[in-house]
């Protein structure tokens, strides 16, 4: 019987190489969602002021005994459930609205991951990421009255916590799981943000495709660059002799109520083009990857 050994063509072969893989990587970031959830620690400690690595002996006392309230509450949380093994990545929330004096970030972030220590991890060198968002009284945006948020195109995060005492959120988890799901997020970014059903308007803002509203925005930040420049030499219909801003005190006013509000608008769509220079999928840093998509 004569027997045919016919070579497949190297197009269709890599083509389901590529597939293979997509699919592979696919089932790879589905099951590391679900290892999430399973592995996730979330804690909420709460107590009447912020921990702090203290200043001098008299804080000290008082900051033992905190964290020593502290330690009780992460025992209690975690229940019957064993510390992690390997390296891990953490995000803290500080929520100390009520503080009028919060003390700062780097003293209160060191404390209190020491306190998980020997109870969540074995030492504070398995924390190989960190991420801390502080919610306090002295917040620049609380303080101030810049209003370039306005036009920048993504909402500020304004602080907030609970009306007395300090609540602090903490969130676990191995380091691999926490890269895993910034690498699905990557991978699958236009998927993700220009789909209206997620709603997720602050990642649209990095990672969606908006070009008439970007060049909507550049247009306006061109007017308001020349209406600066207007006013600078003195000249057009509002700031040159006989404009609208004529040289009195009425018009010296609206002229510097117009030029404060431009400035902030000015800021506002600067920003927005910064925040517009995104990293696309091939800007992302490690090996190149294939973009997964689950169907």
């Amino acid at each position: 019987m004569l027997s045919l050994d016919v070579a497949e063509p190297s197009d269709v072969a890599s083509s389901r190489s590529m597939t293979s893989a997509v699919s592979h990587q696919a089932r790879r970031h589905y099951l590391d969602a679900l290892d999430v959830r399973r592995r996730q620690l979330r804690l909420r400690l709460v107590s009447d002021r912020l921990l702090r690595k203290p200043d001098n002996a008299k804080q000290g006392k008082v900051m033992e005994r905190l964290a020593t309230e502290l330690r009780g509450q992460v025992r209690d949380q975690m229940g019957r459930r064993r510390r992690f093994r390997g390296p891990v990545a953490m995000t803290i929330e500080l929520h100390a609205t009520s503080l009028d004096q919060p003390p700062g970030t780097p003293p209160s972030v060191k404390a209190y991951v020491d306190v998980l220590q020997g109870l969540v991890y074995r030492d504070d060198r398995d924390v190989h990421l960190l991420r801390v968002a502080r919610n306090a009284s002295d917040n620049p945006i609380v303080r101030a009255s810049d209003r370039s948020w306005i036009w920048s195109g993504e909402m500020p995060r304004f602080p907030h916590g609970p009306e007395e005492g300090v609540a602090v959120a903490i969130t676990v988890w191995p380091v691999r799981l926490y890269a895993s799901l910034y690498d699905a997020m990557w991978l699958n970014q236009s998927e993700i943000f220009d789909d209206a059903r997620f709603g997720d308007a602050a990642g649209a803002a990095f990672f969606g495709t908006d070009i008439v509203a970007d060049d909507q925005a550049r247009d306006e930040l061109d007017e308001l660059l020349a209406e600066e420049a207007a006013e600078y030499e003195g000249s057009g219909a509002l700031y040159g002799p006989g404009g609208l801003f004529a040289d009195d005190a009425e018009g010296r006013a609206l002229r510097a109520e117009s030029a404060a509000l431009r400035r902030e608008q000015i800021r506002g769509l600067r920003n927005r083009q910064l925040l517009r220079q995104r990293p696309t999928i091939a800007d992302r840093p490690g090996p190149a990857r294939l973009p997964a998509r689950i169907e």
